[in-house]
């Protein structure tokens, strides 16, 4: 399912029982695809999404 965050869409998967993959879709000129894996819920997931989309559009450097 599909879900928008600052006007970028982003989806979520369960990737294991504990594990879920997320992915953002920049518009192009904004940025490349990207995404993440979180856990262990998908609130989890949409949440990581939302902080890497913020991490993006506001300049920052991604926290790892």
């Amino acid at each position: 399912m599909k879900f928008a965050h600052r006007d970028v869409e982003y989806d979520v998967h369960a990737f294991t029982s504990e594990k879920w993959e997320w992915i953002a879709y920049p518009k192009i000129g904004v940025g490349s695809k990207f995404g993440g894996l979180s856990g262990p819920t998908e609130a989890d997931a949409k949440k990581s999404a939302r902080l890497g989309i913020d991490e993006l559009l506001d300049g920052k450097e991604a926290a790892n």
